[in-house]
């Protein structure tokens, strides 16, 4: 129960990402806004958003650090990595929780399964593991030398790149998202009307069942730095007061003159105080695969 959501600006060369910090609980069905955001640091331009199992989505996420080993990878191979890391814990699952009860590995079952269990039992199995839900989505986001990048994994491992469409979202507000984005994204506006345009779906999606109001919201920029923007930043509180507005029907969307007036790089220590984190000049490198 969650949202995610990535978007592209094509010509300033910059990715927006947010998500909200609702965590579902299971097997009782507790909600409850975390502490810690569900946003990790994949490569320093490269962010990974999931929605389903946090847990799960954090062990995908160290894996593929691992296995890039901080090399300047394309968002391509790095979403290619991460496609098959989540097809393998998929499978790891499977035969725990299927398989290993039975003395059965997955290559054995899949080599020898037909010859040496009952037909039955074989069938149901085979049904089982056919239709079993990792029940995580994930997005991969970033920018290489070829622009921003998105890309979307879904069970049971099939990969999606959403650059033709420039957006995408995932988790239960992803409509809602999705429905706002249609009607006010542009690939070519300046970036604060960027970030606003995906704050504002983010704020439309909070009425889905399982979104929560606590927002996380960044950007790569075209340096291929990732700025991490807090609720208390004149940023949010700008967008915020523009949203209600345009809520209650007394404006429609900024116009990008007024958007031109709302800085987003600001290096002073005002922007800082306010909240304003600069991953690329932080003093300490958070641990590999924590979100942050």
């Amino acid at each position: 129960m969650t949202v995610c959501i990535a978007s592209t600006n094509i010509k300033h060369n910059v990715l927006v990402f947010a998500t909200d910090r609702m965590v579902t609980t299971a097997p009782l069905p507790i909600e409850f806004e975390h502490k810690i955001p569900k946003i990790a640091e994949v490569t320093k331009y490269c962010v990974g958003l999931v929605a389903g199992s946090a847990l799960r989505g954090k062990g995908i996420f160290e894996a593929v650090q691992d296995q890039t080993g901080g090399k300047s990878l394309s968002i391509h191979k790095i979403a290619q990595t991460a496609k098959i890391v989540y097809q393998n814990q998929r499978l790891q699952i499977i035969e725990d929780i299927f398989l290993k009860s039975k003395g059965l590995s997955l290559q054995l079952y899949t080599e020898k399964g037909k010859d040496i269990l009952p037909l039955s039992l074989h069938q149901q199995l085979d049904r089982q593991i056919s239709t079993f839900n990792f029940q995580l989505e994930v997005i991969i986001a970033g920018i290489d030398e070829h622009g921003p990048h998105i890309y979307s994994i879904y069970n049971p491992g099939f990969i999606e790149c959403y650059d033709s469409i420039g957006f995408h979202a995932v988790g239960t507000g992803a409509l809602h998202i999705l429905a706002s984005l249609y009607n006010v994204y542009d690939p070519e506006c300046i970036p604060a009307e960027s970030i606003y345009c995906v704050l504002r779906a983010k704020r439309d999606a909070e009425i889905a069942p399982g979104v929560g109001q606590r927002t996380d919201l960044g950007i790569i920029d075209n340096t291929k730095k990732l700025k991490y923007f807090a609720e208390n930043a004149d940023l949010f509180k700008k967008f915020d007061e523009l949203y209600r507005v345009e809520k209650e029907g007394r404006k429609t969307l900024t116009k990008a003159s007024e958007f031109a007036k709302i800085a987003i790089t600001d290096n002073s220590q005002q922007e800082k105080e306010a909240g304003c984190k600069e991953v690329a000049n932080a003093e300490k490198t958070p641990e590999k695969g924590k979100p942050r």
